[in-house]
């Protein structure tokens, strides 16, 4: 395994395996592009202040369900971390349907440290497309999006999707952004998330966040389980 890449852990417990996690942004760099601008060219979305991209139940449904005050879950993530990719196998379906039913909304701070597990820089170029593909189109399409990156991930030390095809599955979910993808504008965004997971004390993807509370990953169904338990 790639020195970029860390196993946490690896327990077997109630017959089935125990999420791991990637590396420590703290032990693992990787390049961020060559981006000028931190901001967003069409300002039709911002990120929260902590670098975030906010999913509400609108954001995948047209008859979101009215719960009045959603549970908030903040969600860590590398695109390029294959425990990631796990954890959306596990619980991305779940997730969805608690979002359009009102239940909660996801703050996704998708960082960057893991291109050194990457022939062709994977992990920060993905990071910027999905800034990209959300300035251009907002939540909704960066959801989709969102999905599809995770779908479509490379195996460790393999070339992602060029350039070229992250705008064909930008343009899939209905952003137009080539020119974004290929100047790499998001990169300084995506450097500043990365940045500021550390300063969070957040030491590996996925991190997950429920109402405050880290979730310990103790089970394939720790997230859901976890959210279940602050709905309520």
């Amino acid at each position: 395994m790639h020195r970029a890449l860390r196993r946490l852990a690896l327990l077997a417990a109630a017959g089935s395996l125990v999420l791991a996690g990637c590396a420590s942004a703290e032990e693992s760099s990787g390049s961020q592009g060559d981006g000028s601008s931190g901001g967003s060219p069409n300002s039709n979305a911002s990120p929260t202040d902590k670098g975030g991209i906010v999913v509400t139940g609108a954001d995948v449904s047209d008859d979101v369900g009215d719960t009045g005050s959603p549970v908030e879950v903040i969600v860590y993530e590398d695109f390029q971390c294959p425990y990631c990719r796990a954890l959306e196998e596990s619980a991305g379906d779940f997730i969805e349907d608690a979002l359009a039913e009102g239940e909660i909304t996801v703050e996704y701070r998708t960082v960057s440290f893991l291109d050194q597990a990457s022939e062709n820089e994977y992990s920060s170029r993905a990071a910027n497309a999905a800034r990209c593909v959300y300035d251009a189109s907002g939540a909704s399409a960066f959801f989709d999006f969102h999905k599809t990156l995770f779908e479509n991930q490379p195996d460790e030390g393999t070339a992602g999707p060029d350039d070229e095809q992250l705008t064909a599955y930008a343009s899939d979910a209905g952003a137009d952004v080539a020119d974004c993808i290929t100047d790499r504008a998001m990169a300084d965004q995506v450097a500043e998330a990365t940045a500021q997971m550390k300063e969070d004390g957040v030491t590996g993807t996925p991190t997950v966040v429920v109402d405050g509370e880290q979730v310990e990953m103790t089970s394939e169904t720790s997230v859901q389980d976890a959210i279940e338990s602050a709905i309520g």
